[in-house]
């Protein structure tokens, strides 16, 4: 394994057996290990420790996982450490995963632990962590840079008009010619750079010895312009050594004057740019690369975000009829049960049952049942119609209607309506005993909630009130409460 991929690991698990084996695939696989057998624990040792990824179980006693995420997430100096979540895969739920990932896990592992899997998760995400970090430092580095160069400009701009900055030491190369264009001076940075000594180099004309033969006829150009334009000027150029290495250079060129305003030669002021070209393509590169990889990441979000979505929908509904599920019915039914004990409101409930459906699969078959139950599904839907109400399979060929805010006699109509409804479908049932057509049998029950009372209470009476609907002949809706 590369050494970029190394780390530290904290492992967040109430199961010490679990701790030791995740613990002996990491340290074998080269990564230094934390352990915490609780989040109250873990939590303390991302403080102290700042591990640079944190495998977190779900399930555990006072503090889950999921609140360790959150509160670790809170922390601006801790929320950008990637947090994995391990799981039973027997006790996973989309849910449970759309919770974590929306509070900011990176992945999901599951249980039984396999080792090739965690090392593999664990080597990603700290690779993905760590780019990300390096791609941030050069971005940092090119800002600098470019400030630094910009500073240097200026720092180049001022000193073009000194003519004493020719005979001071400097690490640039420092070159003057006559009007002749012969070179008069050239100092030790010039032997340096471009390799020629000075003895070499004093009485050359011009200075087409060190360019390309392709850059020649430019340069003789631009020391000609200066005669004419005294104004000075920077430009870029590849140079060829003594030694034949070509190197980029920036040179600063100005014309010099004497007390009348004569033009009587030129100077430059010559720096060796290589290293730092090769370090702004570098750079260059590595914010392609970060771009890259944010828009990558962008689209990875934007397609986690529908699916989340999308798993939030299927979640919550029955993929037969497309009407609420179970799971759906019975967090909805706490919800307006709650809601309504604080206004002292009444809550209806209705329990509907297909009738004599067993022998309808039996003589039209399953599929004309499934059909069937769609249908019958459809039909409820539009009869209710408000958007507090809800229609959820309940099991099998049950449905239950949560109806808010709706009395005894209010429910009845909703559920008479049902009935007209279902037998205006005129789905045939000649096994029925009770109509050539298919029909349903309706529970009603009502109740303002209660502290005293449960939604489970409410429940139970609509179901004792479809039983009665059943054991008096079916097609019938039967009240719990006489008389109503």
């Amino acid at each position: 394994m590369n050494n970029s991929d190394k780390g530290l690991v904290l492992i967040i698990d109430d199961n010490a057996a679990n701790l030791k084996v995740i613990s002996e695939f990491l340290i074998e696989a080269g990564h230094e290990v934390l352990i915490a057998k609780n989040g109250k624990s873990g939590l303390k040792k991302v403080k102290k420790a700042s591990p640079d990824l944190i495998l977190l179980d779900v399930r555990m006693p006072e503090m889950d996982g999921f609140e360790v995420c959150r509160r670790l997430k809170a922390w601006p100096d801790k929320k950008d450490i990637p947090v994995i979540f391990l799981t039973a895969v027997s006790n996973t739920n989309p849910t449970d995963k759309v919770k974590g990932l929306s509070l900011g896990a990176v992945d999901f592992i599951g249980k039984p632990i396999l080792g090739k899997e965690v090392i593999a998760r664990v080597n990603i995400h700290l690779r993905l962590r760590k780019l990300t970090q390096k791609l941030k430092d050069q971005n940092k580095l090119l800002q600098q840079e470019i400030k630094e160069r910009q500073r240097s400009e200026e720092a180049l701009r001022q000193s073009r008009q000194r003519l004493t900055f020719l005979i001071q030491r400097t690490p640039l190369a420092v070159i003057e010619w006559d009007r002749n264009f012969d070179i008069v001076t050239w100092n030790s940075a010039a032997e340096r750079i471009f390799g020629y000594a000075q003895t070499e180099a004093l009485g050359m004309r011009g200075f087409k010895f060190l360019m390309p033969e392709s850059a020649r006829d430019r340069f003789n150009q631009v020391l000609a312009n200066l005669l004419l334009d005294p104004a000075p000027n920077r430009s870029t150029n590849e140079i060829v050594t003594k030694e034949g290495k070509t190197i980029t250079c920036e040179w600063h060129m100005a014309a010099l004057m004497d007390e009348l305003g004569n033009t009587v030669g030129a100077a430059a002021v010559v720096m060796d740019i290589s290293d730092r070209v090769a370090a702004e393509v570098s750079l260059q590169k590595a914010y392609q690369e970060l771009q890259q990889e944010i828009s990558d990441r962008q689209r990875a979000e934007t397609t986690l975000q529908k699916l989340n979505k999308e798993l939030q929908r299927l979640a919550t509904l029955d993929s037969l009829t497309q009407v609420a599920n179970r799971h759906r019915f019975d967090r909805y039914l706490d919800q307006e049960w709650r809601r309504l004990q604080r206004e002292q409101a009444p809550l209806a409930l209705l329990f509907c049952d297909v009738d004599r459906f067993k022998p309808y699969n039996d003589t039209y078959g399953h599929l004309a049942g499934d059909e069937s139950l769609i249908r019958v599904a459809q039909a409820m839907t539009r009869t209710c119609q408000r958007v507090a109400d809800l229609v959820a399979r309940y099991g099998g060929e049950e449905f239950a209607i949560i109806l808010p805010n709706t009395d005894y006699k209010g429910a009845k109509q909703v559920a008479e309506q049902i009935q007209q409804a279902v037998k205006r479908l005129k789905i045939p049932h000649r096994a029925s005993g009770v109509s050539d057509y298919l029909t349903i049998s309706i529970g009603i029950a009502c109740v303002i909630p209660t502290g005293e009372a449960f939604p489970q209470d409410l429940i139970a009476q609509a179901d004792a009130a479809l039983y009665k609907a059943k054991t008096q002949g079916r097609d019938r809706a039967v009240c719990a409460q006489e008389g109503q």
